[in-house]
């Protein structure tokens, strides 16, 4: 197959949008090409943006000034492989053979393997032919600013171009990118538009997302209807033009000489699609002050629980975690417990406790492979949830949880026990914890000749009372070592068996044996 060429002319402009330079490049019709005939290969791996905002908060962290180069005639370096043969280009077609053509030695822009063949020559450059740009100001569409202050990073130029563009340079701005509580759906019986229009009006707005965490949520609950837009949809996408232009010039701060602490925040729209019943996670990742990323992502799979779409959220969100952790090694930052704050108590309970049934192996096969193409073991990122946990790395809100305590500072074995102790109980069945907290209730008696004795319970409320009574006792012997057990036998109730426990392991330390 003979692939056709043509010029492709481009002004090159700068961050404010000045005129560099004009360039011409001639560029393949890649697009023909057929596998296995014109090409084998055609991987070739990029940064990603979450990389480049690592590097950009580690430059920050150290005080850096960033600069930038450019490799000249980057794709035209690596060495076809295949047999290619190309047209001959305009203006510079041979008169007396007009209709020959060529066989490309060298990779061209627009072929499909002019990625990797690149990567395949890399070693081979000759640095000489790199520019050095100065600081760097302006890359992949980001406007990077340095200063004692930090490094700044926004969009503003690219957000007035979409301004501009899709008509919304002089509308009225708005506070939010959406109303609030709005819950889009299909819309079948609505008007439909023009999705071409829709598709465009979409794509501009994804790539601000590039720099805009505030804008993903909404952003992306609009793509879900690219299929079949209608009025609906497109009123929703307006709203955040408007937004936009009210927010043009926000951006990014990465302050210099903060703390370097890698944490992560998870939360969950249960049931938030309200066509499939899908909930969406969202997650960000921050290091120290500096946000490096973020993500808002319908689940695949219904969650029947919050608990479960929340536990989802949290594999999820540990993928990301572990790819960020290998990317710092190579600065020679290491983490080994990283800190997850999450608002679902029993998601916590789940992740903290090695408790198996039903629901939680269907949970784990959802949820076992990672986003960034490896398998993990199974259970891995259960147990990275868990190791995250110890002993306070896994934040628990008070209103959320009101009879588990917050995780303890330096905190001894007792305490760790106690928490563990409580989390399961929460996660099981909160009634027996209230049953430690609260006593056992009054066996009810009766008086038969002068003697007192127990009635047997009758109702289910009294049955369900009594299991929980004896449950959250046998429990709380069967959390202590083989050779505590028989001490505290003697105590027939939970609340004074906890009583009991604490005033021997922890508590009241002049009481306390040793």
């Amino acid at each position: 197959m003979v692939i056709t060429l043509k010029w492709n002319n481009k002004v090159k402009l700068d961050e404010l949008g000045g005129i560099l330079k004009n360039k011409a490049r001639l560029v393949a019709r890649g697009y023909r090409q057929e596998k296995g005939i014109d090409f084998e290969e055609s991987f070739a791996p990029v940064a990603r943006l979450e990389a480049i905002r690592i590097f950009l908060a580690y430059a920050a962290h150290k005080n850096m000034v960033v600069y930038q180069m450019d490799v000249k005639a980057t794709f035209l370096n690596g060495n076809l492989r295949e047999e290619v043969y190309v047209s001959q280009p305009d203006g510079f077609v041979d008169p007396d053979n007009p209709n020959h053509v060529y066989n490309l030695k060298k990779a061209l822009y627009g072929l499909k393997q002019a990625p990797h063949a690149y990567i395949n020559q890399q070693h081979q450059l000759d640095l000489t032919a790199m520019s050095i740009m100065g600081k760097i100001s302006f890359f992949l569409g980001l406007q990077i600013s340095q200063s004692p202050r930090g490094i700044f990073i926004n969009q503003s130029k690219y957000a007035l171009e979409s301004l501009k563009k899709y008509g919304f340079e002089s509308c009225d701005p708005v506070d939010t990118p959406m109303v609030e509580k709005s819950k889009l759906d299909e819309d079948k019986e609505g008007k439909a538009v023009d999705p071409s229009h829709y598709h465009g009006m979409i794509g501009t707005l994804l790539y601000l997302t590039a720099n805009r965490p505030d804008l993903q949520f909404a952003i992306c609950m609009c793509a879900w209807y690219q299929a079949w837009p209608t009025e609906k949809h497109l009123h929703a996408v307006k709203r955040t033009f408007r937004y936009l232009r009210g927010t043009v010039n926000r951006c990014l701060w990465y302050l210099k000489d903060s703390s370097i602490a890698l944490t992560a925040f998870i939360d969950v729209d249960h049931v938030g699609c309200q066509d499939t019943h899908c909930s969406t996670s969202g997650s960000l990742q921050f290091l120290g002050d500096r946000l490096i990323s973020w993500s808002s992502k319908r689940q695949k799979s219904a969650a029947i629980s919050s608990t479960e779409a929340e536990y989802i959220s949290l594999s999820s969100c540990c993928a990301q975690i572990l790819w960020m952790r290998s990317q710092l090694t190579d600065y020679g930052l290491g983490f080994n417990k990283i800190p997850m704050y999450c608002d679902n108590k029993r998601a916590i309970a789940f992740c903290c406790n090695n408790v198996q049934h039903s629901r939680s192996i269907l949970t784990d096969s959802q949820v076992t492979p990672t986003k960034h193409g490896r398998m993990t073991k199974p259970y891995s990122s259960h147990r990275f949830i868990a190791n995250c946990f110890n002993a306070g790395h896994l934040k628990m809100e008070v209103k959320v949880i009101s009879a588990a305590k917050l995780p303890i500072l330096n905190p001894n074995e007792f305490d760790i026990w106690k928490m563990r102790i409580e989390q399961y109980f929460l996660m099981t069945d909160y009634s027996l914890w209230e049953v430690i907290l609260n006593v056992d209730s009054p066996i009810p008696i009766r008086l038969v000749e002068g003697v007192v004795q127990p009635v047997a319970p009758t109702t289910a409320e009294q049955k369900l009372a009594r299991k929980n009574e004896l449950k959250a006792r046998g429990t709380l012997l069967m959390a202590l070592p083989d050779k505590h057990q028989l001490k505290f036998n003697s105590h027939k109730d939970a609340k004074t068996l906890m009583e009991a426990i604490e005033k021997r392991f922890g508590g009241n330390t002049e009481t306390k044996k040793v």
